[in-house]
C-alpha cells in the first residue's frame, strides 16, 4: 500500500521539494501577521488595518473570492510615494480579471508586501485580516467614512 501511494507522490526528490515548499510557505505566512487592530471597509472592497500613524490597505475575502486564483500583483507607486485618494496603487490580475485598487487615502508609502508578490500562490491561505498589499504612513483619516466587518457584510448582502 506504501509503495502504491509513493508511486503517485513521486520521486523522493519531488516529495522533497513539496516538502520544501509547504516549510518556505508556513514561513512566509507568518510573515503577514500585523497586530490585532480595528479592521475597516471600503465599498470597493479595500481592507484598511490601522496601525498608529501606518495603515495597512488589502483586499477582503469577498474580493478575493470574487477574482478567484490571484496569478499576478504589481505595484503601482514606490515606497516614499505620495498618494493621494483615488490613486491607482495597485494591479491585481486573477483568472477571472484584472483589477485597480485605488487609494482610499492620503499618505506616504512606506512599504510594499514584496513577499506576497513573489509568492502569490499563497494568497487563498492568508485570512483576511492579515492580508496586505501596502502600508501608508497616513496625514489624516476619519474612520467614520470607512465600515466596520458589520457594516461590509451588510453592504455586500444588499449589493450582490
Amino acid at each position: 500500500m506504501s509503495f502504491s501511494l509513493f508511486m503517485k507522490l513521486g520521486s523522493p526528490k519531488h516529495i522533497r521539494n513539496i516538502y520544501r515548499a509547504y516549510q518556505s510557505s508556513r514561513s512566509l505566512m507568518s510573515s503577514f501577521k500585523c497586530s490585532n487592530h480595528s479592521l475597516y471597509y471600503t465599498e470597493q472592497h479595500e481592507t484598511l488595518k490601522i496601525n498608529g500613524p501606518n495603515i495597512r490597505i488589502g483586499i477582503s475575502e469577498y474580493a478575493q473570492d470574487s477574482l478567484g486564483d490571484i496569478i499576478f500583483l504589481e505595484s503601482e507607486c514606490e515606497i516614499g510615494d505620495n498618494v493621494e485618494e483615488g490613486d491607482v496603487i495597485y494591479n491585481i490580475e486573477s483568472v477571472k480579471a484584472t483589477s485597480e485598487i485605488l487609494s482610499p487615502l492620503d499618505g506616504e508609502l512606506i512599504s510594499i508586501n514584496e513577499e506576497l508578490i513573489e509568492n502569490v500562490e499563497i494568497i487563498q491561505n492568508i485570512k483576511e485580516e492579515d492580508f496586505w498589499l501596502l502600508e501608508f504612513k497616513w496625514n489624516e483619516i476619519d474612520t467614520q467614512l470607512f465600515m466596520s466587518k458589520e457594516e461590509y457584510d451588510q453592504f455586500c448582502k444588499t449589493n450582490n
